[in-house]
């Protein structure tokens, strides 16, 4: 279930049009340092740092702009157009962002250990595939002085979901390869040497205890 969405870094980010590196807008003219191609004009993107929780235990995940062009039906560009028509700032997080929180979701995600930091690939709501994921894992909730918890039974392997951290670069998109919450929530205002720092930000699990699926 999507938790929180993390407001210390930009829901979007300026892209260069032929790969998804960041890409300063006042640079244009100049040479994308992945692709090298020159770049005129940017392209915004959707780069969504989210907390999802599980019986307890939580964990932060990143949803890239393919993820959330499905979600939202629409690209980031056509969010920044709405909160400029709107007289809003680019930076403020958009409805539909917001309405994400309470979801409960299947996830598919890909680990990356070298950045410890975990990419979201693809979601869903159906109820079916939700419930075929704790099947499949042998997942079984059972009270515990009221709380929820998650048992495997014993010939089933531990699984792990990894503990992540987040990058501040976009460089590593792998689509390269009723909660009530204030009506506009701006995200810190970061540079873009701010945004490609290679200082990770270290987010734990609320506990050390195995957890199976989000």
């Amino acid at each position: 279930t999507v938790d929180e969405i993390i407001n210390d870094a930009p829901w979007s980010y300026d892209s260069c049009p032929n790969c998804t590196t960041t890409f300063d807008p006042s640079k244009g003219g100049s040479a994308c340092r992945s692709c090298h191609t020159s770049v005129v004009d940017t392209v915004p993107r959707y780069k969504l740092n989210v907390r999802i929780k599980h019986n307890g235990d939580k964990g932060n995940f990143l949803l890239w702009d393919a993820t959330c062009i499905k979600l939202f039906g629409k690209t980031a560009g056509e969010c920044r157009d709405e909160l400029i028509a709107a007289g809003d700032d680019i930076k403020v997080f958009p409805t539909c962002v917001d309405e994400i929180l309470l979801k409960t979701w299947a996830v598919r995600f890909k680990f990356r250990s070298q950045l410890r930091q975990s990419s979201v690939l693809d979601v869903s709501e159906e109820l079916h595939h939700i419930q075929s994921l704790i099947a499949t894992l042998g997942l079984k909730e059972q009270s515990s002085k009221g709380k929820g918890i998650a048992v495997e039974p014993e010939s089933s392997p531990p699984i792990f979901v990894p503990t992540p951290s987040l990058s501040q670069s976009s460089d590593y998109n792998p689509g390269n390869s009723t909660c009530l919450t204030p009506t506009k929530r701006i995200s810190c205002q970061q540079t873009s040497s701010d945004f490609d720092s290679d200082e990770h930000a270290q987010y734990q699990l609320s506990t050390n205890k195995h957890i199976k699926a989000e």
